[in-house]
Order: structure tokens, then C-alpha cells, then sequence
């Protein structure tokens, strides 16, 4: 383990302020479990820290903190992806991977991204309310004012729309 300039290592720095820094990752984490998860990646990640951190607890403050963040990214991506019906086996644990792999789907989100921004406001409304809201398609044809056909059909045009980008992450 690396020492910092007060001779403490991060990972000691990190189990002082055990409390503290759990707090702060369930600040940002939408369940208590994934707190866990980050304080125990945080310490995988603190233990070959070079020793010249000016301030051990801000750095590890920013290390929980950036890591709940990703988890929570990470977790939208796959809300995001099951809503479109895409397959979530690609996804990987943040941090994990080939940097290629990676790169491929981030384009694929990004393709998929600009495909619902294109979508005509009231499809995306249908897609959204339907999918990721989890409204029946009743319930979304009463909201909107307009018939449980007229939905099925702007939900099919959505759909078709996604459709095209499903090659990017098979």
C-alpha cells in the first residue's frame, strides 16, 4: 500500500471515514445495495494510489463520489436499453471491458439517443409513457385523448424507428 504525505495509506483514510463516505455514495445511489458495491471498488481502487494525494479524504470523497455516479449512469443504460427492448447481456460493470467494446456501445446509445430526439413528440410521448413509465397502452390512449389504435400504431412507428439501430449492439 502507498502512503500519503501524513504517512496514512488512502485505503486506512478510506476505512476512517467508512461512515462519512458511505453516506455520500447513497446520496447519489437510488438503493442502499450498490453502496457496497462502490465503497468496495473504491478500495480496489485506492490500494496502488501513487503517494503524493495533498488531501487523502477529498480524494477519496471524489473516488466514492464519481463511482456512485457511474453506477448510477450505468444503471440508466440499462433502464434505457430494456425500455427499447434492446438486449442488456453487452453491458458491463463500469470500469470493465475492452475499450473497444466499450466505444461500440457508446455509439450504439448515442445512434439510439439521436433516434428517440428524431421521433415526432407525441410517438416519443406514446414510447416513453408506454415503455419506460410502464402505463398500458389504455391508459396512455385516455391520457392522450385519442383512440387505443392511434397509439398501437404511433407505438409500432417507434419501435420500427429503434428497430434500426439493434445491429449496433447484437
Amino acid at each position: 500500500m502507498s502512503a500519503t504525505a501524513s504517512g496514512r495509506s488512502l485505503v486506512d483514510v478510506l476505512e476512517a471515514n467508512r461512515a462519512h463516505l458511505r453516506f455520500l455514495a447513497r446520496s447519489v445511489l437510488p438503493s442502499a445495495e450498490l453502496v457496497d458495491d462502490v465503497m468496495q471498488d473504491a478500495y480496489l481502487r485506492l490500494v496502488d494510489v501513487p503517494s503524493d494525494v495533498r488531501s487523502p479524504i477529498a480524494y477519496c470523497r471524489q473516488v466514492v463520489r464519481n463511482l456512485a455516479l457511474d453506477y448510477c449512469r450505468h444503471r440508466a443504460v440499462e433502464q434505457a436499453c430494456i425500455a427499447a427492448d434492446v438486449s442488456v447481456d453487452w453491458l458491463e460493470a463500469p470500469g470493465t471491458g475492452s475499450l473497444q467494446r466499450r466505444l461500440e456501445v457508446q455509439e450504439a446509445l448515442v445512434a439510439l439517443g439521436k433516434e428517440l430526439d428524431r421521433m415526432p413528440p407525441k410517438i416519443r410521448k406514446v414510447f416513453e409513457l408506454h415503455r419506460i413509465q410502464g402505463y398500458t397502452q389504455r391508459d396512455v390512449a385516455k391520457q392522450m385523448g385519442c383512440s387505443l389504435t392511434y397509439v398501437n400504431l404511433m407505438f409500432s412507428q417507434a419501435l420500427g424507428a429503434i428497430e434500426k439501430y439493434r445491429h449496433l449492439v447484437d
